[in-house]
């Protein structure tokens, strides 16, 4: 296997950047993402809005958490919510931070993945619900080119959200040179790739980078990797949904590196 010396105790004196909060609140839809929220990060909540169809006990928690954690809660009619996000399960709530990524908390084997240029809501949220449940550390997208945290992107993660911290830089090419000078191994999803994901012994310490849903990799950014891999599939019209691709690339890594939660590190 092509690996790095792993360097845990490495001081970092140059360190990617690393984006505080965003300056506008984030709006989060759905009954699961806000129940996580205030499980995970009731600090972050400002603001909670519901209706009277509501699940009462999701309503009793946001009444008893705002009490707790000093947020505003209201109900209001549906078509408030209806106003500000169509598809609100009758439930919106406001957070004025996000999760953020700690580098100290990256151990001998360690998952991130870095999206160049996914645009589709949907998309990000499913690929955020995956690392969640198979505990990526981190995903970086870029700074333009790329939806950020919509009530969509909150939705279908399901509460991934506050698990994965989701940064977004200028460009990869720091961070990634950072990454690699402590161990990471890179590797980009694509069918120009030699060798299939399942041919590929995963390094410890592994970063998928993963392409825009219509044009893939870009050139620039296949030249930050170590190495290109393929994901087989039975017919060459088509190709697999970015979202798709992820949960497989990243499920691979599990079963090679199987590990719980609570043994990973």
């Amino acid at each position: 296997m092509k690996n790095r010396d792993i360097l845990v105790n490495k001081k970092r004196t140059d360190r990617p950047s690393r984006p505080s909060a965003n300056s506008s609140e984030r709006l989060i839809a759905g009954t699961h993402a806000i129940q996580e929220v205030l499980k995970v990060n009731p600090s972050h909540i400002s603001k909670i809005i519901y209706t009277k169809e509501t699940h009462a006990p999701l309503k009793t928690f946001i009444i008893e958490m705002s009490k707790k954690h000093r947020f505003i809660a209201e109900e209001k009619a549906k078509p408030v919510l209806d106003g500000l996000y169509q598809n609100h399960q009758n439930c919106l709530a406001w957070a004025k931070d996000r999760p953020e990524f700690n580098e100290n908390n990256i151990g001998e084997k360690s998952l991130l993945l870095f999206l160049d240029g996914v645009e589709d809501p949907h998309n990000l949220g499913a690929i955020t619900r995956s690392s969640w449940l198979l505990n990526v550390d981190g995903i970086y997208i870029p700074d333009n080119r790329s939806v950020d945290l919509t009530p969509t992107t909150h939705k279908v993660a399901c509460g991934g959200v506050e698990h994965v911290p989701i940064t977004s830089e200028t460009n990869f090419k720091n961070p990634i040179e950072h990454y690699k000078e402590i161990g990471f191994w890179v590797y980009g999803l694509s069918h120009k790739g030699k060798k299939t994901i399942f041919d590929v012994e995963l390094a410890p310490r592994t970063i998928f980078i993963l392409g825009a849903e219509d044009k893939g990799l870009r050139s620039t950014t296949e030249t930050l990797c170590d190495e290109l891999v393929s994901i087989p599939q039975a017919s060459s019209e088509a190709s697999f949904n970015v979202s798709v691709a992820a949960a497989l690339s990243l499920y691979e890594y599990r079963r090679q590196h199987f590990s719980s939660r609570s043994s990973k590190r």
